[in-house]
């Protein structure tokens, strides 16, 4: 390729024997495009004293090696630079979605797929449901045993739900509120599965020393329906639970 290049610059240059000289340097180091370098040099009126022009030449090598070494520092210290950025858009792109205290799906991210799935389902024809809880008494939890244990309670309900829910699909809805958005389930799966919920917070051992339990509101997406209305009846559905003696899942039709 070195050979092919250098034929055609002397057939560009149209070159005739003892009108001018080129001197042709191949540097082998490559650019920032992994080239190798090339410099051609028109020596002709250097060619009577090559002392001088091989010291010319010298020099220039010199300062190209130079130079590209500062390039590649720079190019060196622009990839580490990129990976920083890199790292620091995906921090912010997870701590935009992303509950800080339970490390599940936050309010915002949960809405937006409950958005997308809405969609999807109106335009499949699949069902979709929502499923919105809370932790019942907790207020005396704080007050008896501390914000901290309290926090606890949170933490641990969300690794049980995300061991029974995908990624994504719950997350904390505000408080010691929680929404699972239930794709592909009707009201008697997604009934279901809230009771399947309930029986795993019961169950839970907690660090408290107190049995925990869980109230929810359960739904199913009906044509006409806005993120906002499809919530607000599961949340009738919470509300319902609450006031018939709490620990229970009530299914609110349309």
């Amino acid at each position: 390729h070195l050979l092919l290049l250098i034929n055609q610059i002397l057939d560009m240059a149209k070159v005739e024997a003892g009108k001018m000289k080129l001197a042709i340097s191949i540097i082998p180091l490559k650019s920032l495009l992994h080239e190798i370098s090339l410099l051609v040099e028109d020596v002709t009126l250097l060619s009577g004293n090559q002392e001088d022009f091989f010291e010319l030449r010298k020099r220039l090598a010199h300062n190209y090696l130079d130079t590209s070494h500062e390039v590649s520092v720079i190019a060196r210290s622009l990839s580490r630079l990129m990976e920083r950025v890199q790292e620091t858009i995906t921090l912010l792109e997870w701590t935009s979605r992303t509950d800080p205290l339970t490390r599940i799906s936050n309010r915002l991210h949960l809405d937006s797929v409950l958005e997308q799935e809405m969609k999807t389902s109106a335009k499949t024809g699949t069902p979709l449901s929502v499923l919105i809880f809370d932790l019942d008494h907790f207020k005396m939890v704080n007050d008896d045993f501390g914000h901290q244990a309290g926090d606890n309670v949170l933490r641990r309900t969300a690794e049980i739900l995300k061991s029974l829910v995908p990624v994504g699909f719950v997350g904390r809805w505000g408080g010691e509120e929680f929404l699972a958005v239930l794709p592909g389930a009707g009201e008697e799966e997604a009934t279901e599965f809230g009771e399947r919920i309930r029986e795993a917070v019961e169950n839970e051992p907690f660090p408290i020393g107190r049995r925990v339990t869980i109230s929810a509101g359960v739904t199913e997406m009906i044509p006409g329906d806005t993120p906002g209305s499809l919530v607000g009846r599961a949340d009738k559905g919470l509300y319902e639970a609450k006031e018939t003696g709490r620990d229970r899942v009530v299914l609110r039709k349309a």
